[in-house]
């Protein structure tokens, strides 16, 4: 059975969290399990998502993502790493 996995992140001075319990969360601007209120998120940015044991996130239609500092189309998730769309940092929990 795969481990909980976990997002968290700011929104203001409110400290929000998801439990990845779905096959995706998509994070965008107007559409997506979380909305992200910036101007550089498009509509549909990112998903992150469970493929065999891991989790990974990807970029929807070239959107910037960034894990960790580096900008990437996709990477796999890994504990405590930090995802980084437009404004938004999320930060990812495994276990």
């Amino acid at each position: 059975m795969p481990s909980e996995a976990r997002l968290q992140w700011r929104e203001g001075s409110r400290h929000l969290s998801c439990t990845l319990t779905e096959a995706e969360v998509v994070v965008g601007g107007r559409h997506g399990t979380i909305r992200v209120p910036d101007a550089t998120v498009s509509r549909c940015h990112a998903r992150i998502f469970r493929e065999g044991d891991g989790v990974w996130v990807q970029s929807i239609d070239g959107g910037h993502v960034a894990v960790n500092g580096v900008r990437l189309e996709r990477a796999q998730l890994f504990n405590r790493d930090r995802i980084q769309i437009g404004e938004l940092e999320l930060e990812f929990w495994l276990g």
